[in-house]
């Protein structure tokens, strides 16, 4: 797992299940709360459409100066990072899109509450899983078993999906064996970032919606 290159970080998360309500576009609103401890790193996804929200729209100032953000960018395969310098900004000002996942390290001591809030997407969602191992969010705000995912279904055998577990401060892993059984039951909460270890070449597949809008 040469990405994984966080695993030696202590990480908190802590995610609530999304509220929602309609509004009067008739599009479905939700939000997510994250605890971001300082000292500490939290892994955590973008599973609501923020519109094109970048860190200051997204995070601002609710966590201290000198804290850092590092987003791992599907595209490149690797990390892109920003810090908020001491006027409050985010130097870069990374936009966070839909699905991706992104660590946060606050600096400072105590628990900062963090709002990530956009639209719930209503639709399916077609999902590029390339080969190798990739940072990234549900799509959906949801509780979700993952192995009951179209995803988890077309990945091939010997795939992996690794979530953090901070109480014993390490990743949990689990296998997809060559019957197509995974090793266990995956479950993300609504704001879980995860890696997925795609043993295979890329697959692209239509992830139906995992509620009833």
């Amino acid at each position: 797992m040469k990405k994984l290159v966080m695993t030696a970080a202590v990480l908190t998360c802590a995610a609530s299940i999304v509220s929602a309500q309609t509004v009067t576009s008739a599009n479905i609103v939700g939000y997510t709360k994250v605890n971001a401890v300082g000292g500490e790193l939290s892994l955590v996804a973008l599973n609501l459409d923020a519109g094109g929200g970048s860190l200051q729209d997204l995070i601002g100032t609710d966590v201290p100066s000198l804290s850092s953000v590092f987003l791992w960018n599907k595209g490149t395969g690797a990390y892109d990072a920003a810090s908020l310098n001491a006027r409050g900004s985010w130097t870069p000002n990374l936009v966070v899109s839909l699905g991706d996942a992104f660590w946060i390290q606050a600096s400072g001591i105590g628990t900062n509450e963090l709002i990530l809030s956009g639209e719930v997407l209503s639709g399916s969602n077609t999902w590029t899983i390339a080969a190798g191992t990739a940072a990234t969010g549900y799509y959906y705000p949801v509780d979700k078993n993952f192995t009951t995912t179209e995803a988890a279904v077309a990945l091939p055998a010997l795939s992996s999906v690794f979530i953090w577990d901070e109480a014993t401060q390490n990743y949990q892993a689990w296998s997809k064996n060559a019957r197509g059984a995974w090793s266990g039951s995956i479950i993300l909460a609504p704001s879980t970032g995860f890696w997925i270890d795609n043993a295979g070449s890329e697959i692209v597949v239509s992830e139906p919606v995992p509620f009833t809008p």
